[in-house]
């Protein structure tokens, strides 16, 4: 009987074939549309280490890669794409590191492959889709689609309050326990939250953000209509609301106040900023809804969870301290990658230990499985984008100040609640404004020298 998972395999296998047919633009396109749609889809190889090989972000990643072998290497051997190479390599060293310090990893070549292809490799996937402007109009133009789809289906979960489309997903047997009855996990909580095509409803949000910004970022490039510009802010805006994650909404303000002062000039973003404050103020003072997402955004910084669920700030100390407690005598490497889903129990979603919880920071888990070196490893890989990016704004403003918000994005976001789901499509979206950044500095160096040539 057919039913939903094998529609899925259906549209997976085909969207492989995809890879290998269809041009370098749309796999890119692919890729994005992916990230927000069928990121959670898992097809059931089984057990083992064919399992991780299972995933729909491991999929089509390793597709592109195998179908543009030949101009990955290319591309890595070029020194003027130095900071690629760079990023690549730390993120190499941090991917060893990891395999040494575990001792249940095994020979890791199952790791390195995803770890390096799915993750270090995804800013080069732009620089090997990109070649000219109309391509980069094709890429923005399918992840619309995207963004219709993932939005629709969040207005479904908004109005039937189950996500039908999530239980689809996973009909699959792979997927792992605690992912169980997902589509309905938030029907009856406290505070009722919207998740869209994700399992979860922070990754809802952070996709939202995320797209956002880079519709916005393509608005102000002249990649994107402003009736697209208009359709994507209210698709997105939807979803930072109502998936009902005090995360996400603090994300979105500081993010967004930060990219619209840093990007303009000062008429500019003082426009914005005004513009934005009106909205907020006649928002919650004359719609109610909106006036309970600021009371909600507040109760983040109580020192207790009394009267909201959720985090709070005697949680999250209680949560350091019991970190501390796990790595004492193993500071520098902590207790091994997978430490905490396999050991503790999280992937089963039967805790060991309950004050844990959901180690609610990237920095805490990122601390209990790799210590204090693997800690600066992962901090050092942000950092490292972001000095990169603060650098090149000089020549390419509004590119390098997007690319700092993004990885702002994912570093803020990482350390109120998790990194989660947020790297993949983080990554892949960063490679875009590198490869702006790179080719416009050089545009604008080029000037600089035939200017110099003229004056002599």
């Amino acid at each position: 009987m057919f039913d939903m998972h094998s529609f899925f395999v259906i549209i997976l296998l085909l969207l492989c074939i995809a890879m290998f047919l269809v041009s370098r633009p749309t796999k890119m396109g692919i890729l994005l549309v992916a990230g927000i749609c069928i990121y959670e889809y898992h097809l059931n190889l089984g057990s083992g280490a064919m399992k991780d090989f299972g995933k729909c972000i491991t999929i089509l990643p390793l597709c592109f890669f195998v179908s543009e072998f030949n101009s990955f290497i290319h591309l890595i051997k070029k020194r003027s794409y130095s900071i690629l190479n760079i990023f690549l390599l730390v993120g190499s060293l941090y991917v060893f590191y990891n395999i040494l310090i575990s001792p249940n990893m095994g020979t890791g070549i199952k790791y390195i492959l995803i770890s390096i292809v799915c993750r270090y490799l995804l800013p080069f996937f732009a620089f090997i889709s990109i070649r000219k402007k109309m391509d980069v109009y094709k890429i923005y133009r399918i992840t619309f689609c995207g963004v219709i789809l993932m939005t629709f289906f969040g207005i479904i979960n908004f109005i039937s309050k189950h996500s039908v489309y999530v239980d689809w997903l996973l009909e699959s047997e792979s997927v792992l326990d605690y992912l169980s009855g997902a589509g309905s996990r938030f029907e009856y909580q406290e505070r009722f939250r919207v998740h869209g095509t994700f399992s979860n409803p922070f990754d809802y949000g952070y996709a939202c953000i995320s797209i956002l910004l880079f519709y916005w970022y393509g608005y102000v490039n002249k990649n994107v209509t402003y009736y697209q510009m208009i359709i994507v802010a209210g698709c997105t805006i939807f979803g930072i609301v109502s998936c009902n994650c005090r995360t996400v909404l603090l994300c979105s303000i500081i993010i967004l106040l930060f990219f619209a002062i840093f990007s303009f000039k000062s008429s500019q973003y003082l426009k914005y900023i005004f513009a934005l404050f009106c909205c907020l103020f006649v928002g919650v003072n004359f719609v109610p809804y909106l006036s309970e997402k600021m009371f909600l955004l507040t109760t983040m910084f109580d020192t207790d969870s009394q009267g909201v669920s959720g985090s709070s700030i005697n949680l999250r100390m209680i949560q350091i301290t019991s970190v501390f407690r796990y790595i004492d005598g193993k500071e520098l490497t902590g207790c091994g990658l997978g430490y905490f889903s396999r050991n503790l129990g999280f992937a089963k979603g039967t805790m060991v230990d309950n004050s844990l919880g959901g180690l609610e920071g990237s920095y805490l888990q990122t601390l209990l499985e790799t210590g204090i070196i693997g800690t600066i490893f992962y901090f050092g890989i942000i950092g490292l984008m972001l000095a990169w990016a603060w650098k090149k704004r000089k020549c390419q403003r509004v590119s390098s100040v997007f690319l700092f918000s993004l990885f702002s994005l994912f570093l803020l976001y990482g350390l109120l609640t998790g990194e989660l789901r947020s790297a993949y499509i983080t990554f892949l979206l960063s490679g875009i404004a590198i490869y702006d950044i790179l080719i416009g500095c050089n545009r604008e160096r080029l000037k600089l020298e035939r200017y110099k040539k003229e004056q002599e």
